[in-house]
């Protein structure tokens, strides 16, 4: 796996930003429809991609939705370790629900999950 440098997450967007960042602009949502389950450092959204990973991340910006929290991404959580590979143990637990349709995608039982959601307008 390659050594990758700490990225840019901020974990205290909103529903509606979280979902605008991964839409983009000219698409819209029902006004308050947007959602999110988990924990508040379980998402975020995430600036500098391109040049801190490469062609690791899929867009200069974005989002990030993980089961753990989002700032551990490319931390290993000691500051200055910059492989979280190489982390044994590494677990932020927080005893959360999983999700109906993980569970059946994936064919297990999941914890911690984060879904974000929301309503497109009928057109």
């Amino acid at each position: 796996m390659p050594i990758v440098s700490a990225l840019t997450i901020v974990n205290t967007a909103s529903a509606d930003t979280l979902m605008q960042t991964i839409l983009g602009n000219g698409v819209t949502i029902v006004n308050g429809s947007a959602s999110i389950t988990g924990a508040g450092t379980q998402s975020g959204t995430y600036s500098g991609g391109d040049a801190t990973l490469g062609d690791i991340s899929p867009a200069d910006t974005g989002i990030i939705l993980s089961t753990g929290n989002v700032s551990s991404f490319t931390n290993a959580g000691d500051g200055t370790s910059t492989d979280t590979n190489l982390v044994t143990g590494r677990t932020t637990n927080y005893d959360g629900a999983g999700d109906a349709d993980l569970d059946a995608a994936s064919g297990q039982t999941t914890v911690d999950a984060v879904v974000l959601s929301a309503e497109r307008p009928v057109s």
